[in-house]
């Protein structure tokens, strides 16, 4: 087991408030472990990667590793079905970003894998214009076969342009200087624009209420870097002087819930929906919200 480091990286708190959360990262090594910090309430994988080692993992890896601890409603190994699957993803964080879009809008989406939430908003929204970020070369390829204008970096794009509209999807966790990725983002913004992201949440009920054993063994992954909850995201971006809100969301519902008491492992996403009305799924996910436990943050950003 490591010893607490002596900061927190978004708080800069002591190390007498750093507490090992958990010795075991899921793909991690031995010397690695997630630290809580009792001041801000981030939980942070330390030693981080460096960022020569992300860039590696992302461009090359990636697919691969979410392949291997996905269930079998989720596919990372065919870009087509990635789509397919994907569709109830945009559809889930339609709500959020579609006061932002009018025609003309500009709009990127940093780390768009395959770019499902841009086509599908281009479906609905087809006089807007959009850009992606992704460094997976398996990805890129797809987006290229698409004729989705994209980047690797967002170093790579040009620092006079600018979007109405910035998304980032469960991309803050990955990233190894979190506050540097945020500026990087925000320097995207254009005057009156926002940025919409989602990113895992430490209160998640399966880890924070029902305690499940195997989901504790899973939840800690050496790809995700910071975890935050409400309380540890208000902080840090209050700390960077951005007007935002922090809206905590329940993404997963009751079967993918049943599934992991019963089984121990990922999956099942929608399989007691015969038996489940699409009321009470909706009701479930309300009451844990407003109990403090959820597994997402939707983050927007405004940029004035």
């Amino acid at each position: 087991m490591n010893s607490s480091p002596s900061i927190c990286p978004i708080c800069d708190s002591p190390s007498n408030t750093q507490f090992i959360e958990s010795d075991y990262v899921y793909g991690g090594r031995d010397d690695q472990s997630i630290v809580h910090c009792d001041n801000c309430d981030l939980y942070y994988l330390t030693p981080a990667p460096t960022q020569n080692e992300l860039n590696f993992f992302y461009e090359n890896s990636f697919e691969d590793f979410m392949s291997k601890r996905s269930g079998s409603d989720a596919n990372w190994s065919d870009s087509e079905q990635h789509v397919s699957i994907s569709k109830r993803e945009y559809v889930r964080r339609k709500k959020f970003i579609d006061e932002y879009l009018y025609p003309g809008c500009k709009v990127i989406d940093i780390g768009a894998s395959t770019g499902f939430m841009l086509t599908n908003i281009l479906k609905d929204n087809p006089y807007v214009n959009v850009t992606a970020v992704e460094p997976s070369t398996e990805f890129t390829d797809y987006l290229n076969s698409i004729n989705i204008e994209n980047y690797k970096y967002i170093d790579d794009i040009d620092n006079e342009t600018k979007f109405d509209l910035v998304l980032h999807f469960f991309v803050i966790a990955h990233v190894e200087d979190v506050k540097n990725f945020m500026i990087q983002c925000y320097s995207k913004i254009a005057k009156g624009g926002v940025m919409v992201f989602e990113t895992p949440s430490a209160s998640d009920p399966l880890y924070a209420l029902y305690d499940i054993k195997e989901y504790r063994a899973f939840f800690w992954q050496v790809a995700h870097i910071y975890t935050f909850t409400e309380k540890s995201m208000s902080f840090f971006l209050k700390s960077m002087g951005w007007s935002f809100k922090v809206t905590p969301h329940q993404r997963y519902d009751i079967s993918n819930h049943m599934s992991w008491m019963q089984t121990g492992k990922p999956g099942g996403r929608g399989k007691y929906s015969q038996i489940f009305s699409h009321k009470l799924e909706e009701e479930y996910k309300i009451n844990l919200q407003k109990s403090g436990y959820y597994d997402s943050l939707i983050v927007t950003i405004y940029k004035t």
